[in-house]
């Protein structure tokens, strides 16, 4: 099976969450025999990446267009910025000179590329890899976003665009991989006739086993992100002007881990209970030395890989409800949830101290989760999809 799989970027190294989730999926499939030539902006092969066989990386020279064409164009953001003359003549030339059997189409920004697939003489079977249901999350981002009128009209217009982008990826593909069920129900409603599967990021790394919290564990809770993207920042600084002052009361310390860009900490509050740590060497000891981790991601949907860092280093998880999408039930039973930041809030300092539930909580969520989230597995129910749509099943 020959697959072309069309990226943003190519997905090395693997500093965020959607990069996470590409390379690993690709390295999945590849170890079933899938040979994949993958395309994207942004390549740093200077990375290893010996360790996906079966995979040719095929980068894109230069970099993402301005932002500012997008009032020229039809298309959504992200979609305008991918859509380079480098990529999109580059993509023609490994058209015209490779047969494949599947065509993935990563993230929605790459629906553009279908106006090039479509002109092939034998069609390849479309496979929508879709990391969030991007019309209710561009929703969300325009519903909270409090700036300015300009901004709010443009941030409405990317809504519309990128619900257009994702009916017409419907229409196209053959197959749309979700997250989570509740984006695979999301796109479901859209046609009763598409497919959908559901794969769940795995968890590639050491899963600790067993950790206990104890009076000497600092009355700290901590949070990983990356806040380049703008529902990541508005979260943030919604979040910090309701916490801060809260914790700072409680005598609750809360570390954010993660690159905080520099015109972003000119919005924040000033802080008290909040130390930002950036870039930290060795996360796995960041876990060790907190009673609980955060996931208060109001705008934005789609599964959360940071809850799988919390979930295997045996951190209590404490989240929006909304937030946690994507685990499933055994696990969502043993984490701490509210509706609102406030009940979030309220939530972490009325258990912080009570280590015997924080004990409990973090390890009957470890283990019903103890077999869950394999990239293998992954790799293995994605290569049979695809393969019975091959055969035409």
């Amino acid at each position: 099976m020959k697959v072309l799989w069309l990226a943003r970027t190519i997905p090395l190294p693997e500093t965020s969450g959607d990069r996470i989730y590409t390379a690993q999926t690709i390295s999945a499939l590849a170890k079933t025999g899938a040979r994949i030539d993958c395309m994207g902006l942004e390549a740093d092969l200077t990375v290893e990446v010996g360790k996906v066989t079966n995979c040719n990386w095929v980068p894109v020279e230069g970099g993402k267009r301005p932002s500012y064409l997008f009032l020229t164009s039809r298309l959504p953001m992200s979609a305008v910025r991918h859509r380079t003359r480098s990529y999109r003549s580059k993509l023609r030339k490994v058209l015209g000179s490779h047969r494949y059997d599947v065509v993935v189409l990563d993230h929605y920004a790459m629906s553009w590329a279908l106006d090039d697939i479509d002109k092939l003489p034998r069609r390849p079977k479309i496979v929508h890899l879709a990391h969030d249901f991007e019309t209710d999350v561009t929703k969300q981002i325009k519903d909270n976003f409090q700036g300015n009128f300009v901004k709010k009209y443009l941030l409405t217009i990317n809504h519309r665009r990128t619900a257009k982008s994702e009916w017409r990826l419907v229409l196209a593909s053959d197959l749309i991989i979700t997250l989570t069920d509740e984006d695979a129900t999301h796109f479901q409603s859209l046609s009763s006739e598409i497919k959908t599967i559901v794969l769940p990021p795995g968890f590639g790394r050491n899963r600790l086993s067993d950790r206990t919290i104890d009076a000497d564990t600092p009355r700290r809770v901590v949070a990983v992100g990356s806040f380049e993207w703008q529902a990541k920042q508005m979260n943030l600084v919604k979040f910090l002007k309701i916490a801060d002052p809260l914790f700072a009361r409680a005598g609750i310390e809360f570390h954010l881990i993660g690159r905080v860009p520099a015109e972003l900490l000119a919005q924040l509050p000033s802080l008290r209970a909040t130390t930002l740590r950036g870039f930290v060497e060795n996360i796995d000891t960041e876990f060790s030395l907190a009673r609980g981790a955060l996931v208060f991601d109001e705008s934005g949907g789609g599964f959360k890989l940071k809850m799988l860092d919390y979930l295997y280093n045996c951190v209590p998880i404490f989240g929006l409800t909304k937030a946690l999408n994507g685990l499933p039930g055994s696990v969502m039973e043993n984490v701490f949830d509210a509706y609102s930041l406030e009940g979030l809030v309220k939530l972490i300092c009325d258990n912080i101290d009570d280590i015997q539930t924080l004990n409990a909580m973090q390890q009957k969520a470890v283990k019903a989760a103890s077999d869950l989230f394999r990239w293998n597995s992954n790799g293995e129910k994605l290569s049979s999809s695809l393969k019975s749509l091959l055969l035409g099943e």
